[in-house]
This record gives C-alpha cells, structure tokens and sequence, in this order.
C-alpha cells in the first residue's frame, strides 16, 4: 500500500503546479490589459489637458468689433480777411434786390473812395449798350460802368475787364488816370468789388496806356497757358509803376479801361490781382 500513495502525490503535485501556472499567467494577462487602458486613458488627456478626453470643445463666439470713435469735427478755419471785410461792409453795403429792380443788368459794385468811385457795374450782351446809357436807363455821354460781355461778372474768369468814360467831368472812371502818376498809386493802391454775395479786395500791380484801337491787352478768351503768358508778359513789359510785382499766371486779373485827356486820345488801363475777402452776410 505504500508504494502505490507515492504516485498520486506525484501527479496531485504537479497538477498543483500547472494550476499555479495557470492562475499566474491568468493574473499577468489581467494586469497588462489594465496597464494599457490606463495609457490610453492618459495618453489622451495629455493630449488636452484642459479638457477630459471625452468632451467637446466649445464654440467660441468672436468679440463684437468696437465702434469707431466718431472723428472730430474739424475747427472751421478762420478767415485771414475778416477784418477788412467787416470794416468794408461799413463802408459800403449795396442792396443788390433793390438795385435789381431799377436796372436787371447789375452785377456788380466798385468802391474806390480815393477817386470817387461807388457805383454799380452792369453788363449786357455786347460793349456798346452802355456807351451812352447810364445805370436807370436814360441817354447819358458818361454812360455806366460796364463789364465786358465776354467774361464772367461773378469774377470766375482770369480776366476780367471793366469800361468806363472818362469825360472829365468826375463821373465814371473820371479819375481813373490818377493812377498813372507813382505817389497817387503809393497812396491808394487798392479797391473794393462787391457782389450780391461775396466781397472782393484788389490790388493794382500796373498801369499802361495803350492806343484807342489797340486790343492787345483787352483778350478775355484764353485756350491755352502760352496765350495767358503772352498777355502776361504784355502787361508788365508795358508797366509806367515803379516797384509793382507785376501780374502774374497764377494771379486773378482786373483791368479797369478808360479813354485819356492826351491829344492821342489813347486808353488808359489800371490792373490789379483780386482777393477773395469771404461771402457777404
């Protein structure tokens, strides 16, 4: 009986073993799929470590743009000129509504005190309606002071030409020949033009005399830059004033036209650059 219990405890041995055996390698299998899932699950919260591996990023809603300051409303610029015209409006201040009904062809007013000029300027639509024909409508030899028909009695043109007579009598543009002597022009070199709504200051720059049928210096129609330039250089190598700038392209040019008393019975011509003063209230 004893030799046969030895076998069996042989085989009941290694059965415990390969039990053993089995449940080990039951145990390791177990371990290692929880190792990998542990990996896993950090692997992907490295992969967004705010958020948890299983959430959805928000959708994130854009700022509204800011709204634009609005831009400062710039200072109006002050008018260099307005002195003057408020000392000129004191002076002379024509009604252009009433001057309107008297006569419907007034556009304009020149103010000269230093040659007794104040008096409103027409125009038609030629030179000679107003040769002989003063501002109220009747027969007069002075006639009225007229703007040539060709140009723009607004003062838009870069010529503009003015008539008037000279009969010696000290109507019109009487005077106007004063300025054909040096200290006279020293001592008043300026006038005044005034429309319905704007005020204009000018400066004379020269003087000339030129023939009665002399047209030179009378083109008031301009195609080009070289035919301004030729009455340009015209003027000024035609000024009698001394230590006068002269006109010039870039200026606005007024020239006043008026018969002398010489035996020639030649035109004297007074031009001045125009200055914008500001509008009339």
């Amino acid at each position: 009986m004893p030799m046969r219990t030895k076998p069996l405890r042989l085989v009941a041995t290694v059965l415990l073993m390969l039990a053993l055996v089995l449940v080990f390698a039951i145990a390791s299998c177990s371990k290692q799929a929880q190792l990998e899932t542990a990996m896993d699950s950090r692997a992907q919260s490295v992969s967004n470590p705010i958020l948890p591996a299983t959430a959805v990023p928000p959708t994130l809603t854009p700022l509204p743009s800011p709204t634009p300051l609005p831009s400062p409303t710039p200072s109006p610029t002050a008018n260099p000129h307005a002195a003057e015209l408020a000392w000129l409006l004191t002076q002379v201040e024509p009604d252009f509504k009433a001057l309107e009904a008297i006569n419907p062809d007034v556009k304009a007013w020149v103010y000269n005190p230093a040659i007794d000029l104040n008096h409103p300027i027409v125009q038609a639509e030629d030179n000679y309606r107003y040769l002989d024909i003063n501002f109220e409508g009747q027969p007069d030899q002075s006639g009225s002071v007229y703007f040539d028909y060709r140009v723009d009695p607004g003062f838009q043109g870069w010529h503009t030409i003015i008539f008037g007579h000279n009969w010696d009598n000290g109507k019109i543009f009487s005077s106007l020949v004063k300025y054909m002597d040096q200290s006279f022009y020293q001592e008043h070199p300026l006038y005044y033009l005034l429309t319905a709504d704007r005020a204009f200051r000018v400066d004379i720059v020269a003087v000339s005399v030129v023939g009665a049928t002399d047209p030179t210096l009378l083109a008031a129609e301009f195609y080009n830059d070289a035919e301004r330039q030729v009455l340009v250089d015209d003027i000024n190598s035609r000024n009698l004033l001394q230590g006068t700038p002269g006109v010039s392209m870039d200026d606005q040019i007024v020239s006043l036209y008026t018969c002398t008393t010489n035996p020639q019975n030649d035109r004297a011509m007074v031009f001045g650059k125009l200055t914008y003063l500001g509008p009339r209230p």
